[in-house]
């Protein structure tokens, strides 16, 4: 009678298979490579944010009234709306990406690559536009700098001045509560600027 013959088992482990979707791309190695750490730093930037935006107080500074520096007519719509501001510098970036990864690149890496280096990219973009947006909000209450339209927004609170009130000291918290507190408020929050820092952030 032969012996009978038997096939030496294998060893290694199996390998997992890889989960590929449209495209042929490996999602399971795209999302192996991302940052997650990042999302911390996310989460504590949207926190600072919402507290200095909506919770502190801008400090109090002196007000003189006819203070030419702050006489300007005031300003119901932003020249360039926030929305623009920061939406365009990451359409622009988003075209980049494409041009990049999937123009530039294409046959010099895989499409998993490609993928996987586009999805970094944009997500450490909005992480840094976070941190910039969370130091901007966090400045603009301490610094309190009065916007150019301040004194119109005061006078739309009912605040009479005539020409004997020149250089005369007003009180924010008594001269300037208008009905609509927010507008006040924001009035106090000039510097630094948001549309520039935040435009910035994105484009760098």
């Amino acid at each position: 009678m032969g012996t009978a013959m038997h096939m030496p088992r294998s060893s290694s482990t199996p390998r997992k298979k890889s989960i590929r979707g449209c495209c042929g791309v490996d999602w399971r190695s795209v999302a192996k490579h991302q940052t997650y750490g990042a999302l911390l730093v996310l989460l504590a930037a949207a926190a600072v944010t919402g507290v200095s935006h909506f919770f502190k107080e801008p400090n109090a500074r002196p007000l003189t009234a006819f203070d030419p520096s702050i006489s300007y007519p005031h300003a119901l719509l932003d020249t360039v709306p926030m929305a623009q501001a920061a939406g365009l510098p990451f359409a622009a970036l988003l075209v980049t990406i494409v041009i990049v990864e999937f123009g530039a690149m294409h046959g010099k890496q895989s499409r998993t690559m490609s993928v996987q280096a586009a999805i970094h990219v944009f997500f450490m973009a909005l992480v840094g536009f976070a941190v910039v947006l969370a130091v901007t909000e966090a400045t603009k209450p301490v610094a309190s700098r009065f916007r150019p339209d301040f004194l119109a927004r005061c006078k739309g609170a009912n605040l009479v001045l005539g020409a004997a009130d020149v250089g005369k000291q007003l009180d924010i918290y008594k001269d300037c509560l208008a009905a609509n507190k927010a507008e006040v408020a924001d009035g106090r929050k000039s510097f630094p600027s948001g549309h520039s820092s935040n435009t910035l952030s994105t484009c760098w």
